[in-house]
């Protein structure tokens, strides 16, 4: 009943010169918007780097959300304009490629950090071999 409610509220006051409609179609809740993909992918992975490094504070959080927002903000428009877009024309070849470069990349660096982190983070069941 709650998201009916709230959906004909939504469309009834999509009429011109609402204050609604005004603030679902500022600038900064539109830029907000498009770059909510991006704003997902990085949350988590600075977030746990925080954990491991500085920790969650009161203090810090304000910082984290502007580091998040800012790598967001970079991310869109130095990979996700330049490559979904189509401003870099690739072939089907070198997308896949480009997708194994970005995928081995972290992977070989999860396996050189799996014996310096023993002990620092979960690595799952992994058995190390002596």
């Amino acid at each position: 009943i709650t998201t009916v409610l709230l959906s004909s509220l939504a469309f009834f006051s999509f009429r011109k010169e609402t204050f609604f409609l005004n603030f679902l179609t500022s600038k900064k809740l539109v830029y907000l918007g498009t770059i909510s993909y991006q704003l997902y992918l990085w949350a988590w992975g600075i977030f746990a780097i925080s954990r491991w490094t500085i920790g969650i504070y009161w203090w810090s959080i304000p910082l984290q959300i502007y580091l998040i927002f800012l790598i967001s903000s970079f991310s869109y428009k130095k990979v996700d304009m330049l490559f979904c877009k189509n401003y870099i024309v690739l072939s089907n070849y070198l997308k896949i490629i480009f997708a194994g470069i970005f995928f081995l990349i972290p992977s070989i660096l999860t396996l050189i950090l799996v014996k310096p982190l023993q002990g620092i983070s979960y690595l799952g069941n992994y058995k190390f071999r002596n």
